[in-house]
């Protein structure tokens, strides 16, 4: 549906885009007590060198909605991971914030992501690509 979710404490790798869709940042967020995502990108908007070089973002959140509003984070090296896995995952997430032109291997490690868009953005890029259709 239309419920609205909260990453603001997400540990994540991130991207940030300049006017033109273009990787200009990748990194990472969520590794410390006050460090989440909403943090890490108000860093970016008000406070350092990047915050008049990207105007959208995307990312990659190690824990489900659900988790973070129950702020249950579970340990996610339990287990057994292999390096192959983590690999796979760790090139997909970083091809896909980058979107390199020649790359073509970005989906071996998607198999179980829940895709989340703002609201707004994600209206205004339908309206844009039915533009460009009827064009």
């Amino acid at each position: 549906g239309d419920s609205q979710k909260n990453f603001a404490e997400q540990s994540a790798i991130y991207g940030l885009y300049d006017a033109s869709n273009t990787c200009v940042y990748i990194g990472q967020a969520g590794r410390g007590e006050t460090s989440g995502l909403f943090d890490r990108l108000k860093n970016h908007a008000l406070e350092d060198h990047l915050f008049c070089l990207w105007k959208r973002f995307t990312w990659f959140g190690l824990y489900t909605a659900e988790e973070l509003e129950q702020e249950t984070y579970p340990d996610l090296l339990k287990g057994s991971l292999s390096v192959g896995h983590v690999l796979d995952n760790l090139e997909s997430m970083a091809t896909y914030l980058a979107l390199p032109r020649y790359n073509r291997r970005f989906s071996s490690g998607f198999g179980h992501v829940e895709w989340y868009y703002q609201k707004g953005e994600y209206e205004e890029a339908l309206k844009g690509n039915a533009t460009k259709r009827g064009a």
